[in-house]
């Protein structure tokens, strides 16, 4: 049976954004909540098609299947029942090409389950006579046959292999429980297989199988302080293709390993010695942002998941958010939405619930390009005014035109940075029956102010009208003729400059009479005196200032419970080492609630009440007099009319 859970607008609802930064940020929403715990996660094509899908070990002794099918997750429980899935891997199990979905038990069994293409079938592996607490699946004795590993609490790992039905073994004896398994090929020089296991004692032992046997590498040494919890082989490091081996530890430590061709180098820790963020319970390597670089992504008790990048050396723990105050347990990085190719993180928490962890690239609306374009038209005046002292004149008018333009651009390519409050939702329990969403309204705003200093190319427009001002001198010369009529046409060249420059060459042809009853020699002197004097003047002046302030506001519609049946207190206990905000919130409630907080003593510490569309009450942890409340254990009692439910709530300062 399979019953929809849709989680980004209908049960969960956007739960909270993690890290927020001028590139993006992390969007966490709920995938499924059950009725207990999740110790384990993986990500694949565990029904042996095309479809990838998230599948969860529970506390309820179940396998729960996550599909998503594009506007939520469709939900199947594996329909077998046992004790604790402490363990997930999918694989070739039996070496019949098909993929199976393996998981460790706590009731000393190893499982394998097949999708028939209606419904799952289970295989049991085997009575390995203690409890399973990880699981591998793959390669382990490189003769090209896949087994299945389960590391046990009495220091042993057991071998299961499939030839016509199961068989299994003790294959390794270490020193204490066995709590991670890795199977890799993490030699970069070799093609086998190793298998790698953490241990309670803080070692992590590397084992190289064969067809007959499995032999100890005597000159690994890796301890790191503390029991080991997780553990990973991969190419973390963004840029270089080498493999390297990453552990975990209770201490919250991640120490990487390095196989150089001919001896391990080392041991490198990459985080502080006490870095305060708890157990690091599972580790992924992986492209989670999905803009090509390879990242390390650890999940850990202190309820956060941490990013680690790589360049010249590891960057320090970028947390990217919490999705509930319960602890972590387990982590996996792949592609879990079949409708798209981006891969995203997956966690399964101690509240009952799987999260998924989005990268959002920050492109909002809010982001556009400004262009503006400006024209000025400059003023160039160019002027030549001599004043004529005799006749004949000559008048000369010369245009020039041109097109001018001044054009200037900016762009504001500016990023907004915003801080998103997240009014907190709830984990709901298995099926509810109605469907809580919390309504935001996050509000980016800028105002990006910038001067443009334009770039521009002027090409006057101007007229010269110079007046040229000829001066003549005749001195006639004559002899004893008759009257004559004498017309000199003289050429007259004159070069004028100015700023732009110019050439012409203007011609005059004066006409001048004389009339005389000798014989005379005329001579005609001409002297042209002209002055041109251009003037330009631009002054452009260009100041803009952008303001852009945007608004994003997204309202999906609350939908309240009509009961208490499924009333959840967070967090529960509150210790404030873990939880520096002081507030213990009760959620999955109806509209009109009243709370109340008693000692056990019966002394009522605080009364509240709410009457809205939200589904929870917030409780600051302090009494009606507004002091702190102290450590110690509390009774609270809900009622909702005829609908009550009370409980304990721990606060631990």
């Amino acid at each position: 049976m399979r019953i929809l859970l849709r989680s980004m607008v209908g049960l969960f609802g956007f739960l909270l954004l993690g890290q927020l930064s001028a590139m993006g940020m992390w969007q966490i929403t709920g995938v499924g909540s059950e009725s207990n715990d999740f110790l384990s996660v993986v990500i694949g094509n565990g029904q042996d098609n095309t479809i990838s899908a998230v599948y969860g070990g529970n506390v309820d002794n179940y396998i729960y299947e996550y599909v998503w099918y594009g506007g939520g997750w469709d939900r199947t429980q594996i329909p077998f029942h046992h004790n604790d899935f402490s363990g997930l891997a999918i694989g070739n199990a039996a070496n019949d090409v098909h993929l199976q979905v393996v998981g460790s038990n706590t009731d000393n069994h190893a499982y394998a389950y097949l999708y028939n293409g209606t419904s799952w079938t289970e295989s049991d592996l085997g009575n390995s006579g203690n409890q399973g607490l990880c699981i591998a699946v793959g390669n382990g004795r490189n003769d090209g046959n896949t087994r299945v590993y389960m590391g046990k609490n009495n220091s042993r790992v057991e071998e299961f292999f499939y030839s016509g039905g199961w068989s299994s073994s003790e294959i390794i004896t270490v020193n204490d429980d066995v709590f991670a398994l890795a199977l890799a090929q993490a030699r970069n020089t070799d093609s086998d297989y190793y298998l790698y296991i953490g241990c309670r004692n803080s070692n992590v032992y590397e084992y190289h199988g064969n067809a007959t046997s499995w032999d100890q590498n005597p000159g690994f040494t890796f301890n790191t302080t503390d029991r080991v919890r997780a553990l990973v082989v991969g190419a973390a490091r963004n840029g270089d293709s080498q493999v390297r081996l990453y552990a975990g530890n209770e201490t919250g430590q991640i120490w990487e390993r390095y196989y150089n061709g001919t001896s391990w180098e080392a041991p490198v820790r990459i985080t502080p010695l006490f870095p305060g963020w708890g157990v690091v319970r599972g580790l992924a390597i992986g492209d989670g942002r999905n803009d090509g670089v390879t990242r390390l992504y650890a999940a850990t008790e202190g309820d956060h998941v941490y990013e680690f990048t790589y360049t010249t050396a590891w960057s320090a723990g970028v947390d990217i958010g919490s999705p509930s105050a319960n602890n972590l347990t387990s982590i996996a990085l792949g592609t879990g939405r079949n409708t798209s190719s981006e891969n995203q993180l997956y966690v399964g928490s101690l509240d009952n619930s799987v999260y998924e962890y989005k990268w959002l690239t920050d492109t909002p609306t809010a982001s556009p390009t400004i262009s503006a374009t400006y024209t000025h038209t400059p003023t160039a005046t160019e002027s030549a005014t001599p004043t004529p002292t005799s006749t004949p004149s000559a008048t000369y008018t010369h245009t020039r035109t041109s097109t001018p333009s001044a054009t200037a651009s900016a762009t504001s390519s500016h990023t907004p940075t915003a801080t998103l409050t997240r009014t907190p939702t709830a984990s709901p329990t298995h099926s509810p029956t109605s469907t809580p969403t919390p309504t935001w309204s996050p509000t980016l705003t800028r105002t990006p102010t910038f001067t443009v200093t334009p770039t521009y190319t002027m090409t006057p427009t101007y007229t010269a009208t110079p007046t040229i001002t000829n001066t003549f001198t005749i001195t006639p010369t004559s002899t004893n003729t008759p009257p004559w009529t004498l017309t000199p046409s003289p050429t007259i060249s004159a070069t004028y400059t100015a700023s732009p420059t110019f050439t012409h060459s203007p011609t005059a042809t004066p006409t001048y009479t004389a009339t005389r009853t000798a014989t005379r020699t005329v001579t005609s002197t001409i002297t042209v005196t002209a002055t041109i004097s251009a003037t330009y003047t631009v002054s452009p002046t260009i100041s803009p200032t952008f303001t852009i302030t945007p608004t994003l506001t997204v309202s999906p519609t609350v939908v309240p419970y009509t009961d208490l049946s499924r009333v959840v207190v967070y967090p529960n206990p509150y210790r404030v080492k873990f939880n520096p905000r002081p507030e213990v919130k009760f959620i999955h409630l109806p509209r009109n609630v009243t709370a109340r907080i008693y000692t056990l003593t019966g002394e009522l510490v605080r009364e509240l009440h709410k009457d809205d569309a939200s589904d929870q009450i917030l409780w600051d942890l302090k009494n009606s007099r507004g002091s702190p409340a102290a450590s110690g254990v509390y009774i609270y009692r809900l009622e909702s009319g005829n609908s009550k439910a009370h409980g304990k709530v721990v606060l631990m300062r």
